[in-house]
Order: structure tokens, then C-alpha cells, then sequence
């Protein structure tokens, strides 16, 4: 009896010491994936605004440090997405750029959002070998640490001018009903209106300087604009809770002279990691960031356009922004590719034909950009041409004037209504004038007539009419989508992108 109880007593210690070592496994674990829950790891003193979100000390030389840090690099670079955007000053491009800063794009079609969770999903598989446990309980024990899963978007613009960041967010508008369902560990989780936060920085400007190094000859500085926006989002299901934070960082090169960008690129883009610092002008401090390399910049989006009136302004010829700074800008963006990363570029050309193109320079150019991006730049491994006919939309902001009721006093009586409408048509005229001395007579005319024509049966003569919201979905959504090299060359249409 007694040698019973001794065996008992045996096992019971055998066992709880399997669970306290697998206890240890997966904490250590789940602390390297995601970070303890009230204290990230001893190694880590700052947390940097950048694009690899943490900057860690000199690790020791132990194999298990070796390992650990390898382990966290693979990690960042399955949750981390790095993009170029070229034009977003422009009407479709700024559209374009709302798109990817806001968390919709992200949750929709794409499907961006839970491509990255089955990335993690089939990444702790394949490393499920080291511990002992089922992947199951692995983790399920992740998820009850409550501790956040990062998913982060760097945007990079090459701009001549500053933009406005402050319509981009805009969940106020957003459906009480609303809800978003994601599969994760093989089980389903439910995000309601309550359960989505958002949190955004306050812009920065300033310089940003990139020291000498062993792939930089001599010091590069570049002024800058710096956007974050943050989205906390709580997935739950009876009995668990996926807390997902989704970054977006928008980055903004600003350069007047657009001759440079290709060059820049160059510079600011290397094989390996660039680490600079951000002089602010606001706080009048220094901020870390860091740029990701080359060949961790997957997508190339390009709304680039001029017209004529920007030309005369600017003094840069249509042909080289529709045509040349296009390609050069491609043929920069591939030159580091190799052959385990993914190359796309998406880019926003005209409506257009073979007789179009023989009678009319614009649509010749935009015709000879398509074919030479797929004869030219054989790097790509995704070309996504977007064809959009006239655009429906405005080149500026909004024009608002709040008109009154039928029934308000200020129409009841006759001199009070011409008053009304005097000075109406009055503030109508000038801020018409001030959009015309911005964009242009022909711009504005051309602006009127896709709005006249949308949806109506004689549009298709005109090549279609598309609202330009429609055409930076279309644009945003091919640009996240999974990577694929089923259709080595997408042409959209108008009418397609009109019916997505």
C-alpha cells in the first residue's frame, strides 16, 4: 500500500513539473510574441515611432538570444506591410491615401486584416515544435494574456507639397449595427462599434537625417511630414478576446522639384535598414525612425497626372510626370528584387483606344506607359492597371452653403428671399473664381461634365464616368490584397470599377 501511495506521489511530481516547465514555455513564449502584459521585455528600453515599432539593446551572444531575436524578426515582418504611394496630392491619390489610413480598407474586401492573422496562424504551426504543447493550447494561452496583436502599414509619399491630415478618420459615421468577424486559432470573433477605438498622434514636421554608413557615403536629409493613426480593435467570442492593433504610419517626402524623386528613393531606400532621427519642429526634439529596406516595400501605387494648367504652373512637362517620372520611379523600385519577395505595382492610367491614342498626345502617353511598364519592367511580379474614364469629383475642398428651409422666415417675405440668394450666388461666384485660379478653367469644366454624364446612357461615349472615390477603393484594395501571381497583368476598366 505504501509503495502504491510512493509511486502516486511519484507521478503527481512528475507531472506537475511537466506543467510548470510547459507553464514556463509558453509564457516565455507568448512574452516574445506579443510582450508580457504590464511590462514589455527587460531588453527593450524605448519604444520608437517606426516602422519596425521597438528598438532593442545589444543582445548577449547566447544561442537562445540568437534565436529569440530571429524569432521576433520574422514575427515584425509577417504583421508589418510597406508601401509607396506616388500622387497623393492629387484628386484620386489623396483619395487613395484616406483609404489606406483608415481601418475599412483593411477589414473589407481585401481581406488584408485577417490574411495576416492566418500568416501568424500558420507561423506559430510551423514553429509549434518548441514546446511540447498542442498548438491549441498554445494558444489559447496567448490569448488570455490579453496582450494586443501589432499589424502595421507604413505609407511612404513623395510629394511637392504638404497635405492636410485632418479628414482622414472618420468613425463618427460609423453604424451602430456595425460588426466585423475574423477566424482565428479555428474559432470566429465578433468586433462591434464598442469594442473599436481610434487614436492618432499629432502631425509632425520637420527634418529627417540618415548618417553615413557602410551603404551611405555621405549624409542625406529631406524634409518630411509624420502621420500616425492607431485602431484598437477587441475581437471576442464566448469565452476568448483577440485584442488587435492596427498602426498606420503615413511618411511624406517632401521634395518640389520631382526630377530628384528617383534619386531620392534611392537614397532614402538601401538593402538593409536605414536608421534616422526626426528633428521636430513642433517639440524641437529628435525622433528615431527607422526605414525598412527595399526589398521589404511590396507595393508601388501611382496616381500620377498633370494636366495643362498644372503644367503651365509648374513649368514641368505633362508628358514626363505621366510618362517618365512613372517609369523611373518603377524601375527604382525593383531594382533590389529578389526572388523571395513580392513586387506589385498598381497604377491609375486613362480610359482609352487605339484611335484615342493616335489622335491625342495625353492618351498616347498613358497608353505607351502601360505597355512599357509590362515590355520594360520585368521585375513585377503584379501589374494592376487601373483604366478610370472621367473622374466624378473635386480637385478642392468641398463648397458648402447651408441653405435655409422653405419654411424659415428668411424666405417669407419677398425682399428677404432676393437678399438671400444675391448674397448665395454672390459667395457661389468667388469661391468658384478661387477654385479656378487653383486648378484651372478646364479642369473645373471637365469636372462638371463627369458629374452631368455619370450613370447616363450616352457616359460609355465619353469613357465612362466614375466617381473617383470608387476608382481609390478599387486602387486601395488591389494594392493590400494577398499577394498573387496567378494574373501577372490586371487591366480594370471603368465600367468595372464602377460596378465593384
Amino acid at each position: 500500500m505504501s509503495v502504491s501511495k510512493e509511486n502516486s506521489k511519484a507521478r503527481h511530481i512528475k507531472n506537475y513539473r511537466k506543467r510548470e516547465m510547459l507553464r514556463k514555455k509558453i509564457k516565455q513564449r507568448g512574452n516574445l510574441l506579443f510582450g508580457p502584459k504590464n511590462q514589455r521585455s527587460t531588453e527593450i528600453k524605448e519604444e520608437n515611432t517606426e516602422t519596425n515599432q521597438l528598438v532593442t539593446k545589444k543582445p548577449s551572444d547566447s544561442a537562445e538570444e540568437i534565436a529569440r531575436l530571429l524569432l521576433q524578426t520574422q514575427i515584425q515582418e509577417i504583421l508589418t506591410e510597406n508601401f509607396i504611394l506616388l500622387g497623393s496630392t492629387g484628386m484620386t491619390g489623396k483619395n487613395i491615401l484616406s483609404q489606406l489610413s483608415q481601418p475599412w480598407i483593411y477589414l473589407g474586401a481585401s481581406g488584408n486584416l485577417q490574411s495576416k492573422l492566418n500568416e501568424l496562424d500558420a507561423f506559430l504551426e510551423e514553429k509549434n515544435d518548441l514546446h511540447n504543447s498542442s498548438k491549441a493550447e498554445f494558444t489559447d494561452e496567448l490569448l488570455q494574456n490579453e496582450d494586443r496583436i501589432k499589424i502595421r502599414k507604413n505609407i511612404f509619399c513623395f510629394n511637392r507639397k504638404p497635405i492636410s491630415f485632418d479628414s482622414m478618420v472618420k468613425l463618427e459615421n460609423l453604424n451602430d449595427d456595425w460588426k466585423h468577424e475574423l477566424n482565428f486559432n479555428e474559432k470566429c470573433f465578433t468586433c462591434t462599434k464598442a469594442d473599436l477605438q481610434s487614436v492618432s498622434s499629432p502631425a509632425a514636421e520637420g527634418e529627417f537625417v540618415l548618417p553615413k554608413g557602410p551603404d551611405r557615403e555621405l549624409e542625406f536629409r529631406i524634409y518630411l511630414q509624420l502621420q500616425e493613426f492607431t485602431y484598437l480593435m477587441d475581437y471576442l467570442n464566448e469565452d476568448q478576446k483577440v485584442q488587435i492593433e492596427l498602426q498606420v504610419a503615413v511618411t511624406i517626402f517632401l521634395e518640389n522639384n520631382s526630377e530628384k524623386w528617383p534619386s531620392i528613393m534611392t537614397r532614402i531606400f538601401k538593402k538593409s535598414q536605414s536608421d534616422g532621427h526626426i528633428f521636430s519642429k513642433e517639440s524641437n526634439a529628435a525622433i528615431s525612425w527607422n526605414i525598412p529596406p527595399l526589398k521589404r516595400v511590396s507595393t508601388l501605387i501611382s496616381a500620377l497626372g498633370s494636366t495643362y494648367f498644372q503644367q503651365q504652373k509648374s513649368h514641368v512637362p505633362r508628358g514626363f510626370v505621366d510618362y517618365d517620372l512613372n517609369m523611373q520611379m518603377a524601375s527604382k523600385f525593383v531594382s533590389d528584387k529578389v526572388d523571395s519577395c513580392f513586387k506589385r505595382m498598381v497604377v491609375v492610367t486613362s480610359f482609352n483606344n487605339l484611335i484615342l491614342s493616335n489622335v491625342n498626345e495625353y492618351f498616347n502617353t498613358k497608353l505607351r506607359l502601360e505597355h512599357d511598364l509590362i515590355s520594360q519592367i520585368h521585375s513585377l511580379d503584379q501589374l494592376v492597371v487601373l483604366r478610370p474614364g472621367p473622374l466624378v469629383g473635386s480637385h478642392t475642398d468641398d463648397f458648402m452653403i447651408k441653405k435655409p428651409t422653405k419654411s424659415s422666415f428668411l424666405l417669407t417675405k419677398p425682399i428677404n428671399k432676393a437678399l438671400y440668394y444675391q448674397k448665395y450666388f454672390l459667395e457661389f461666384n468667388s469661391h468658384l473664381s478661387k477654385e479656378i485660379a487653383q486648378v484651372g478653367l478646364r479642369t473645373k469644366i471637365a469636372e462638371k461634365i463627369a458629374a452631368f454624364i455619370y450613370q447616363r446612357s450616352f457616359s460609355c461615349l465619353f469613357g465612362y464616368a466614375v466617381p473617383v472615390e470608387k476608382v481609390a477603393n478599387v486602387a486601395a484594395v488591389r494594392a493590400i490584397s494577398p499577394s498573387c501571381t496567378e494574373h501577372p497583368v490586371v487591366i480594370i476598366k471603368s465600367d468595372e470599377i464602377d460596378k465593384l
